[in-house]
C-alpha cells in the first residue's frame, strides 16, 4: 500500500513545505529528538556517561594533566562540530525561505509566509540557544569531573 499524504492548498507553483494543511494531522516534530547529547568519553574512547560520578572520578584519577586537557578539548570539538551542523542546517532553511518568498507575488500569501518564517526563526534561535546552554553545562561538568578547576 502507498503512504498516506496530507493534501495541501498552495498559492505557489508546485508543492510547498509552507502550504496550509487541508486534512490530516500535523507532521511529527520528534524526528530529531533529543536535540543533543554527546556522552563523556574515557581515555580509551569508551562512553563514561552511564558510570556513577564516583566511577568516573576513579577512571579519571590516573590520567595525566595532558590527557585530561585532551579529553576536554575533544568534548569542545564535538560540541562545536554539532553546533556548526545545526547552524548550517538553519542557513539552508533560511535560503529556502528566501527562495520561496521570491516566488510569491500575492501580498496575503507573502504576509502569511513571513509570519510562519518569523515563528520558524524564533524556534531556531531558541534551539541554538538551548544547545549552547547545554554545551556550557556539559563542559563545566567535565571540567569539574576532570579536576581542571
Amino acid at each position: 500500500q502507498s503512504a498516506r499524504r496530507t493534501p495541501t492548498a498552495s498559492y505557489t507553483n508546485g508543492p510547498s513545505p509552507y502550504a496550509q494543511p487541508v486534512l490530516g494531522r500535523p507532521k511529527s516534530t520528534n524526528a530529531r529528538r533529543p536535540d543533543h547529547h554527546i556522552p563523556a568519553l574515557g581515555a580509551d574512547g569508551s562512553p563514561m556517561g552511564d558510570l556513577p560520578s564516583a566511577g568516573r572520578r576513579a577512571r579519571t584519577k590516573n590520567l595525566t594533566q595532558e590527557e585530561r586537557q585532551a579529553m576536554l578539548e575533544e568534548l569542545r570539538r564535538q560540541q562545536n562540530e554539532y553546533l556548526l551542523s545545526v547552524i548550517n542546517e538553519e542557513r539552508a532553511r533560511e535560503n529556502e525561505r528566501e527562495a520561496l518568498l521570491q516566488k510569491v507575488s500575492n501580498p496575503q500569501e507573502r504576509s502569511r509566509l513571513e509570519r510562519i518564517f518569523g515563528v520558524e526563526r524564533a524556534r531556531a534561535e531558541e534551539r541554538i540557544t538551548q544547545i549552547t546552554t547545554t554545551h556550557e553545562m556539559e563542559l563545566s561538568a567535565k571540567v569539574a569531573e576532570l579536576g581542571l578547576l
